[in-house]
């Protein structure tokens, strides 16, 4: 399975030593769209390799002055731009640093942004943004979106529950969780756990009946 890229957003400078007229300035625009439209795909590809599940979020990338020659094809002159911004980005995920962020997994980025948010931190949200795990727009309430981490966890990657669990309760905030999800999803988390763990969902309602008996 080949890795995906995905480039929010592509601004572009130009700095013509002479004014380049309108069949110039066209050309440019058409430059500019081929490679927002695709030519980045194969640097990319090559830098990131084989998707192993890793989610690496870069805020952003500072392409340095590029000059490229007038008098050759558009097609040179996009694969050697696509190259430098590549080798920008390669740049940029060596340096590491607050503007790029390495997951081991989807899980792991639901995992963060739970912790994160429980302890009122936003400073990632960049990132989940860029992974569809925040909203695009907006200022979403942050229980609305751990609801979603939390459903998301258990439904669709039950193995990453104990995970989400651990987590929580190392950080002394499941009651926090609990408040804010409801004592239902919490309960569906952890009943997704225990089947991860080997556990038959009769044995968990009866744990919970005996817990909690019939008052009648």
């Amino acid at each position: 399975m080949s890795s995906t890229a995905v480039i929010d957003r592509i601004e572009v400078t130009w700095h013509p030593d002479a004014e380049p007229g309108a069949a110039g300035r066209d050309r440019l625009a058409r430059l500019g769209r081929r490679l927002a439209g695709g030519a980045l795909d194969a640097p990319l590809a090559d830098l990131l390799g084989s998707a192993t599940g890793t989610q690496v979020c870069v805020r952003r990338v500072a392409l340095p002055v590029h000059r490229m020659r007038w008098d050759v094809g558009d097609d040179e002159l996009v694969a050697g731009w696509a190259a430098a911004v590549g080798r920008a980005v390669a740049a940029a995920l060596a340096a590491s640093g607050a503007d790029v962020v390495r997951y081991p997994s989807r899980a792991h980025a639901w995992r963060d942004l739970v912790t994160a948010l429980l302890r009122g931190s936003r400073d990632r949200v960049w990132a989940w943004r860029q992974l569809g795990l925040w909203p695009a727009a907006g200022d979403p309430v942050a229980d609305d979106v751990l609801c979603r981490a939390v459903a998301e966890t258990a439904d669709a990657e039950p193995e990453a529950a104990v995970g989400l669990l651990v987590a929580v309760a190392r950080a002394g905030a499941l009651a926090h969780l609990m408040a804010a999800v409801g004592t239902d999803a919490v309960v569906g988390l952890v009943a997704a756990a225990w089947r991860v763990a080997g556990g038959a969902d009769t044995d968990l309602r009866r744990a919970g009946a005996e817990r909690d008996p019939d008052p009648a």
